[in-house]
């Protein structure tokens, strides 16, 4: 019997045609794009090895708004070298703090971008305190020492990394200021004055005294006096105290060092 066109079943599909490289094909076209952006990354999905685009020179730290302070901000400028052109401009590393002899990771990844200069500026948004034993032992003697350090500084396509030099708080830094005061050292009723000059900090960590037999210019009708080792991170009062011929006055009241330094 003949079998008609309408006597077949065509509910059934024929078998796959099965190609040599149709695994392949399939393998190809379910992969993900891969997208250029101009975006830098972490560097920690990136597996394929790129010639290096930055050389890292140096680093420097840089105070902030505040100077060097715990709790507060500051910078850290880094150097850099460029080895080729690239869009890739940020500079990462990682906040370090040793108290007490034990170094502690403070968890924060400080960031900046290289400028014009050749120059990134990293944020360090906060100097944290190396847990509440450092901050207790600082808030009964705020010259407790302890350092800070940026460690891994990287770039990532950067021919290497470093650490930056340790930061030693409390920042010591010999700085001195003359104040000229319009007193004749020669006259006897200005021999018993004092003259006290005093940081506004909370443990008042600076205070220094002086009389008329410290005048650094001798011989004429003013009064020089020089205070050394001064922190300029702080600011300070001046405070006059005449001996029996009157009350206690001050020349000026917590001003900032930068500004001190113009006072005459």
């Amino acid at each position: 019997m003949a079998l008609t066109h309408a006597d077949l079943d065509w509910s059934v599909a024929p078998p796959p045609v099965k190609r040599k490289d149709q695994k392949k094909h399939s393998e190809e076209t379910e992969a993900p794009p891969k997208f250029i952006t101009g975006v830098e990354g972490d560097g920690r999905d990136e597996e394929e090895e790129h010639e290096p685009e930055v050389r890292i020179i140096s680093a420097e730290w840089k105070p902030g708004p505040k100077g060097f302070q715990h709790n507060e901000q500051c910078f850290l400028a880094v150097k850099v070298k460029y080895l080729k052109k690239t869009i890739r401009a940020k500079i990462r590393g990682k906040l370090f703090g040793t108290y007490d002899g034990e170094e502690e990771d403070l968890a924060q990844t400080v960031e900046g971008f290289i400028e014009d200069d050749d120059v990134a500026l990293l944020n360090i948004e906060h100097l944290w305190f190396m847990g509440l034993r450092h901050y207790n032992a600082w808030r009964e003697d705020n010259s407790t020492p302890s350092q800070y350090q940026i460690k891994q500084i990287s770039h990532s396509r950067g021919e290497n990394t470093i650490d930056s030099p340790v930061l030693e708080l409390p920042l010591v830094v010999s700085e001195s200021v003359r104040v000229r005061l319009p007193v004749d050292p020669n006259r006897e009723e200005f021999r018993d004055d004092t003259y006290r000059l005093f940081s506004t900090d909370a443990n008042r960590s600076y205070d220094v005294v002086k009389t008329v037999e410290d005048d650094k210019i001798p011989g004429n009708d003013y009064l020089d006096l020089e205070y050394t080792d001064l922190d300029p991170s702080l600011s300070y009062t001046l405070e006059i105290i005449p001996g029996k011929e009157g009350k206690k006055y001050f020349a000026f009241k917590n001003i900032a060092y930068k500004e001190l330094t113009g006072v005459s």
